[in-house]
């Protein structure tokens, strides 16, 4: 099988990072031990995982994390320690 074409791999996820972060966690899996789903002749980890990129075995998937606190406590408390400090 011929390298997945990078255009081709972008279109699979929502930018080059994510692209970049799930080929990168792919491949560190596969190094650990995870069997890889794709059979080709290449032992590359980073090879198998694009592949399976490509092939739409493994998705990429982008978390947006969300704070635990609202930022005004934040601020409200940060304030409140300014405040003893100077005291």
């Amino acid at each position: 099988m011929r390298y997945p074409a990078l255009n081709d791999l972008i279109k699979l996820a929502d930018n080059k990072y994510s692209l970049v972060l799930a080929t990168a966690k792919r491949a560190r899996e596969i190094v650990e031990g995870d069997e890889p789903l794709v059979k080709i002749k290449i032992d590359n980890p980073v090879t198998i995982a694009t592949n399976e990129i490509s092939e739409e075995m493994i998705h990429c998937v982008h978390k947006v994390h969300e704070p635990d606190e609202d930022l005004s406590s934040l601020k409200a408390a940060d304030n409140q320690d300014t405040a003893l400090l100077a005291e």
